[in-house]
């Protein structure tokens, strides 16, 4: 009886530190106090913009590809929010932003790659618009 209640020890024992291990792989120390976050827009929503009868762009849920320009490793994808915006918190460094269309080939496109600086202590704001294919 005290075998077994050593084996289960030691397997919880293994259990506890592989969770602890798995919470912290992949993060980055200092990302409590930098990163980017954003607004996710698609436009024109109209076929002919008028002076007097305007038709702005409007939120956009997408998904956003981020990868470190220094460590080519990982890859993070994000999702903005019904309301267009994102926030992600991010080591200082270099960042590739790749917004993935949601139909390759069909409107609505994504924008191009975008190179985006985070600071230390500072969010870094960036826009991205779709194009809706719409003329």
């Amino acid at each position: 009886m005290r075998n077994i209640r050593l084996i289960h020890r030691f397997f919880l024992g293994v259990l506890l530190t592989n969770c602890a291990i798995a919470s912290v792989v992949g993060k980055s120390p200092n990302t409590t106090e930098s990163g980017i976050e954003g607004q996710v827009s698609i436009g024109p929503m109209c076929p002919v913009v008028q002076p007097d009868r305007p038709c702005p762009d409007k939120p956009f849920v997408a998904s956003i590809e981020i990868q470190n320009q220094d460590d080519q490793g990982d890859l993070l994808t994000i999702r903005s929010r019904e309301d267009g915006h994102f926030r992600v918190k991010l080591a200082p460094g270099k960042y590739t932003l790749t917004p993935k269309a949601p139909n390759p080939g069909a409107p609505p496109h994504a924008p191009p790659p975008e190179s985006v600086t985070v600071e230390s202590g500072n969010y870094a704001h960036v826009k991205i618009k779709y194009d809706s294919g719409i003329r």
